[in-house]
Formats: structure tokens, sequence, C-alpha cells
């Protein structure tokens, strides 16, 4: 191995006279240096070496074409000029200095290697993560404007990235990054139309973000800090996510055909569609709060996570939904006139649904569910809320005040309090309700304090009755 040096009068790359020693460098054997004296180069062709040194160096390096370096790289203390439209790929296992230069052309890291980063890197210019087969870039931080992930391979490492100037986050394939990435910027990044993210840290500090027509695909555990800004689309296929602030998008698909887990005292605010493609866990809460559809891709597709509706817009819900988790309607307009949805064992909470008209409400299993108020329908639509279990459901409102419903038939109900349902004639008797009352003529609503503490089963095969417990 030797270290051939530009000399004074500098040249093409490939030219013997350009080369102190009159050797242009061997692609396996030599390293290139620089020194003070070094005249201007110009990487003419695709050249190679196994490490280079800037110090001392003050002319021009012009990257007309690019450069591999299959070793250490170090810049230097700067007062050099880059130029051309190519520049340096570091390709193999490797530590590398930047000396506090900023590069401003073009910077790949490339061939599987593992990169130990000796200080701080300052990145104006393309940086590009081009593995074949996953590299690992180690210790202090790259700062950057533009990013590009070329391959399908993974990127990770402990070194982290922060986005600090204006440009693009982009994918040209579906390579991931897990490195932990800070967006903390006084200029605008954009984001491209896919990237792909997951298992560290994805934080938003500041800065204008533009993800008009992106997704953001995740596709392992991660943790998401990014309330300050809001994301287009994004998609969780698999993983436990965690939240330590709200997630905001426009669009959320999650699942990706299996089971996902969100978790965190955080909402996942949703202004668009929702779509459930697999079976959703955690603690999160997501909120319905803009104009979209709530769907999902088959009929065992679920969201066992909180939900909220509290749009000022309208929410239009598919004709077949499973939820397993807490559903809350605060406000908007729901469109679910020809929606058959399906409650699982796994229920904990449902406020305001009465609210909402279903056309068909399936219990799909025994369990107790809580309520503040029963399900409703409509004088032209005649909601229908039955079981597929061989046994029964149980309804446990959340407090003592006697409830009315309207339009609904109900099969194989059963009431934690007995006689606490009020339900008026339009609906159908059903003789498998135990403690529902039913009623002749519509009374004014007001409920007395507390209801009766007769049997359930009194009324559960009587003729229709005024109902005594009411004003």
């Amino acid at each position: 191995m030797a270290v051939i040096t530009v000399s004074i009068l500098g040249g093409n790359w490939n030219s013997a006279t350009t080369w102190v020693g009159g050797v242009v460098p061997n692609a396996t054997l030599d390293t290139v240096a620089f020194t003070a004296t070094s005249g201007n180069l110009t990487v003419n062709v695709s050249s190679t070496c196994i490490g280079i040194d800037f110090t001392n160096y003050v002319n021009t390096i012009t990257f007309n074409s690019l450069l591999t370096v299959n070793g250490p790289v170090n810049l230097g203390t700067g007062g050099y000029t880059q130029a051309g439209t190519s520049g340096i790929q570091v390709a193999a296992t490797a530590t590398l200095t930047s000396g506090g230069v900023t590069w401003s052309s073009l910077w790949t890291f490339a061939g599987g290697g593992i990169f130990t980063l000796a200080d701080n890197f300052n990145f104006t210019g393309a940086l590009n993560f081009s593995n074949s087969g996953g590299i690992s870039i180690n210790g202090n931080t790259i700062n950057t404007s533009n990013l590009t992930s070329t391959t399908a391979s993974t990127t990770s490492g402990t070194t982290n990235i922060v986005f600090n100037g204006t440009g693009t986050w982009s994918n040209s394939s579906i390579g991931v990054i897990r490195n932990n990435i800070n967006i903390n910027t006084a200029g605008t990044l954009t984001i491209g139309t896919n990237v792909y993210y997951n298992t560290g840290i994805l934080t938003y500090t500041a800065g204008t973000v533009v993800t008009t027509g992106s997704t953001l695909n995740i596709g392992a555990s991660t943790t998401l800090n990014t309330s300050g800004m809001t994301w287009n689309n994004v998609t969780i296929t698999t993983g436990t996510q965690t939240l330590t602030s709200d997630l905001n998008c426009q669009n959320l698909t999650s699942g990706g055909g299996g089971t996902n887990t969100i978790n965190g005292l955080f909402n996942i605010n949703v202004s668009g569609n929702l779509t459930a493609n697999g079976i959703v866990l955690g603690t999160s809460t997501i909120v319905l709060m803009g104009t979209g559809l709530w769907t999902a891709t088959n009929s065992s597709n679920t969201f066992r996570t909180p939900i909220i509706i509290n749009t000022n817009g309208i929410i239009t819900l598919a004709n077949s939904l499973t939820h397993d988790g807490d559903l809350t309607y605060i406000k908007g307009i729901v469109k679910s006139n020809n929606t058959t949805i399906s409650f699982g064992a796994t229920i904990k909470t449902l406020k305001g649904l009465n609210k909402i008209i279903f056309k068909n409400v399936i219990i799909t299993a025994g369990g107790t569910i809580t309520m503040n108020e029963f399900f409703s329908g409509s004088p032209s639509l005649v909601t229908n809320i039955s079981s597929t279990s061989a046994s029964t459901y149980t309804i446990a409102f959340q407090d003592e005040f006697e409830k009315i419903s309207k339009f609904v038939n109900i099969s194989n109900c059963t009431l934690s309090k007995p006689l606490q349902l009020l339900v008026l004639t339009n609906s159908k008797r059903n003789l498998t309700n135990l403690g529902v009352r039913y009623i002749n003529q519509s009374p004014n609503g007001i409920a007395k304090n507390n209801p009766s503490t007769t049997n359930q089963t009194t009324y559960n095969s009587q003729m229709l009755i005024n109902d005594p417990g009411m004003k």
C-alpha cells in the first residue's frame, strides 16, 4: 500500500503527470493525499482508492465522475473548493472524519460497510444511502438538507440524522432507515412519495414540512414524536409503535394484515381516511376529526384502540365494520345508514352512539358492554341489534337513569341494572331480552332518578305497558 500525493500541477485523475512520482493511484492498494501545494484535481473518470486525506488542501477538486473510497476519509480542515456534479462514495468499513468541513458535493454511503463517524458531518449536497447488503453508520450526527435511500437495503446505527436545511427526504426504492431522525430546520423539508422508517426515534422539532402526496411507511417497532407537523399518509404494517406526542395525519392505514400495537397516552388525529388492515391494539386514541372514510380491508380486521368521532366534517362508515375497543361520538355528520357494525368481547365503553344511526349492530361474543345511552334508529331505518353468540350480551349503563330507545329491534340482551332500558312501541319486542321494557306511548323523555329494581325478568314476556318510571 502506498500514499499517492496530488502534484503541484494537478490535472485529471487518470493522468500520470497529476501525481507525485508519475503513477496513477492503484484502485485496490493506494491512498490519496493532498498537501498545501497540491494543484487542482479533476475526477474525470470513475475512480477508486482505499483512502483519501484532504488535510492542508487549498485548491479545487472537481467531481465530473464518481470517486469510490474503500477505506478511511479525512476531509481536512477546509479551505478547498468542491465542484462538479458527482462526488464521493464510501463503500467499505472505515472511520470517517469531517474536520468541520461542510460537504456540498454528492456523498453516498454504499457497499454494506460499517462506518464510524469521528465527528459530526454536515452535508448540503445530495446524500444517498445506496447499500447492497445493509449499512451501519455509528457515532456523532449527520446534518443534512437532502437524503435519498436508493436501494432496498436497511440503514441502521447510532448516528443521529438531523434535517437542518431546505431540501427533500425521499426514496427511490424501499430502503429503510433505522437511525434516529430529527426534523429541526429553519427551512422547508419536502417528503417524497414514499419514505420508509422504523426501529429508531422519529422526531419533529421545527420547520416547515411539506407532505402532500407522501406516505410514511413504518414496518417495525418505532417511537414517534412528531406532534408539531401533519403527515399525509401513514402506513403502519407491524410492530409496536410508541407515541410520545400526538400523531397528526391525513390518512392512517394500520395492521399490515397481522397484528400491530400503537401505545402511548396520546392521540392519533386523522383528518381523512382510517383503514384497518389487520388487528390493531394499543392504548393510543384515534380521533376522526375531518372528512373521510372509516373502513377495513376485510371483516376480521379491526381496531381495538379507542376511537373518538369529533369532527366538523363528514365521516362515512364502510358497509361492514368490526370494532373491539372504546368508541365515542362527540360531534359531526356520520353516514352509517348502510353500515353493519360488529362489536366484540374486548369492548370496553361506548358513548354517544345513540346519535349514530346504524343499519345493524351485531354483538359478536357474549360479554358486558358499558354505555351511556343505548343504540337508536330512525323512523325510516329500524336498527337491528343482535348477537352471533350462543350466550346473551349484557348492557351496563354508566349511570342509574332510565334510557329510552326508539326504532330498534333487540335480541339476546340482558341488562345489568334491571328494567333500566325503555323501548318504544315502534320497536319489535323480543322475548330473549331480560329486563327490557316495551311501552305503548312515547313519554316526554324526562328520566326519574332511579329505575325500578323489580326483578329483571318481570317484563320479559309481558304485554306492552305504560311505564311508571317516567313523568
